[in-house]
């Protein structure tokens, strides 16, 4: 189930997420590894911290 806005990406083992910038706006990039866990949903819920806490930083989250 994916909906139009929504991106899993392979990312290796790390990063569990990650932002990327384009023209501007913030592209939010989770690894399908844990698409639709609990680790997603914490994940997704981290980088939208720093979409809205570090406007135009990008930066990733792993496990370790």
């Amino acid at each position: 189930m994916s909906h139009r806005n929504e991106k899993w990406v392979n990312l290796v083992a790390h990063p569990l997420g990650k932002i990327s910038y384009f023209k501007g706006r913030p592209i939010v990039c989770l690894n399908e590894r844990i698409m639709y866990s609990r680790q997603g949903f914490f994940t997704m819920s981290h980088e939208l911290g720093h979409v809205i806490m570090h406007e135009g930083y990008g930066g990733y989250q792993t496990a370790d």
